[in-house]
């Protein structure tokens, strides 16, 4: 295992007295986690969630829906409404779940202000069987 690039190279040493203790220099893997609660169909609206901290690397996020659920929804921030996950399409997704890709244009980028995380239905969606289908929302980041 080779980690010389690393900023944490140190963490992985052998050498006695090496190694830093858990936390050092905050770059453990932080998580937003959220739910939405949705009561009714939507079409195209931005649900409000909570603030990523200055100086947040996002490194993962996704979306997650329950069955019978349908929808396609973006994660983002003000300005860059899909900046986490692109075209989360809840209908069609495999396990009705989507992870942050190569469409993700927010991620390993700092970030230079405090945001916002918005979650976006993009296109009509509509709830499972009932009131208060939860969507799930995370993002993973780093604080370097």
């Amino acid at each position: 295992m080779s980690n010389a690039t690393s900023l944490f190279a140190s963490a992985v040493s052998e050498a006695a007295g090496d190694k830093r203790e858990m936390g050092v220099d905050n770059g453990r893997v932080k998580v937003f986690y959220d739910t939405v609660t949705m009561d009714y169909d939507y079409s195209t609206d931005t649900f409000e969630s909570g603030y990523l901290p200055v100086g947040a690397k996002i490194v993962d996020a996704y979306v997650k829906g329950p069955a019978k659920t349908t929808g396609i929804f973006d994660l983002g921030y003000t300005g860059t409404l899909d900046a986490f996950v692109k075209s989360c399409n809840l209908d069609a997704d495999a396990t009705r779940f989507k992870r942050a890709d190569a469409l993700s244009t927010g991620l390993n980028t700092a970030l230079t202000a405090r945001k916002q995380i918005l979650l976006t239905a993009t296109e009509a969606a509509t709830v499972a069987e009932g009131d208060g289908t939860i969507i799930e929302i995370a993002v993973f980041y780093v604080m370097d």
